[in-house]
């Protein structure tokens, strides 16, 4: 389990995603790390979050 704080966000890596248990009110991510997928994506829009947990899901 993670130590880490609701307040306490990654520096630099924003989120728009309020689906995510991970999301913070400041639209900034709490997740302990996070996992871009898809090694064959050659646009942004190719990529997503593996890191993604639904908000109804307990993340503690």
């Amino acid at each position: 389990m993670s130590d880490r704080k609701w307040n306490d966000t990654i520096e630099g890596v924003g989120c728009n995603v309020e689906t995510c248990a991970y999301n913070s009110n400041g639209q900034r991510c709490h997740a302990e790390t996070i996992y871009v997928q898809n090694g064959n994506a050659h646009k942004m829009d190719e990529t997503f979050c593996g890191t993604f947990k639904k908000k109804s899901d307990s993340i503690f």
